[in-house]
């Protein structure tokens, strides 16, 4: 049909009775070729998604060895990919920081399922860091957990933004109680000021009032001459 096939060959040569002769094979090697260059473009894309991001991204054996872990893991724990694969996480974290992970991989692997959680850690190099953190089982053919995969990605400026915000709400929410409660004092001294006034001038009203004037006749006495 016209159509151009990929054959991979085989050969050898073999002495018969009536001289030197060639065995060959030719097989048919198109739809493989075919899947090896879609697997290598995957591959490819997925390298290109994995060293382009900013987030920490990484693969674990069982035993919390690391089987795989992006330019951004190294960056982030500042040493090379090199240094982290086959390592677990006692050689590139403090052993406070390795020991909540690993107990939290084990949990994740325990559990079986993708889980999200925030994790504060703290790098050899003594910085501080906040990371959302997604870990998910590796499984195998059998369905038997084998590992994890996580994504870090580091929310440490998001976090110190947030938690100044928080703090200015809490600083805003004290001084509008501060002032409400001084307006409630000054609007109680204001009614009992005017309290104060009112029974005064109604004292006063009655301290002052004439005396009631006598109306009772009263005798003229005059001499006449």
């Amino acid at each position: 049909d016209g159509s151009a096939i990929d054959l991979e060959g085989h050969g050898r040569g073999i002495q018969t009775s009536n001289g030197p002769a060639i065995i060959g094979l030719a097989i048919d090697v198109t739809e493989r070729l075919k899947t090896e260059a879609a697997l290598r473009q995957s591959e490819q894309l997925l390298r290109a998604v994995v060293e382009g991001t900013h987030d920490a991204i990484f693969v674990k054996d069982r035993h919390g060895r690391y089987l795989m872990a992006n330019q951004a893991t190294a960056n982030i724990l500042g040493c090379t990919v090199h240094d982290i694969i086959g390592h677990d996480d006692l050689a590139v974290f403090p052993p406070d920081s390795a020991k909540l992970l690993m107990q939290r991989d084990q949990a994740v692997m325990d559990a079986g399922r993708t889980q999200s959680a925030e994790e504060e850690l703290t790098t050899l190099d003594g910085r501080y860091w906040r990371f959302l953190v997604t870990k998910g089982p590796m499984l195998n053919d059998k369905g038997e957990v084998i590992g994890l995969f996580g994504l870090s990605r580091d929310i440490t400026e998001i976090h110190e933004a947030r938690q100044t915000l928080i703090q200015h709400q809490e600083q805003l929410e004290a001084m509008v109680q501060q002032r409400t409660a001084e307006l409630t004092t000054a609007r109680q001294e204001a009614e009992q000021l005017a309290q104060v006034k009112s029974e005064f001038l109604a004292n006063m009203s009655h301290e002052i009032r004439p005396p009631p004037q006598r109306c009772a006749g009263l005798g003229i006495t005059g001499q006449t001459s």
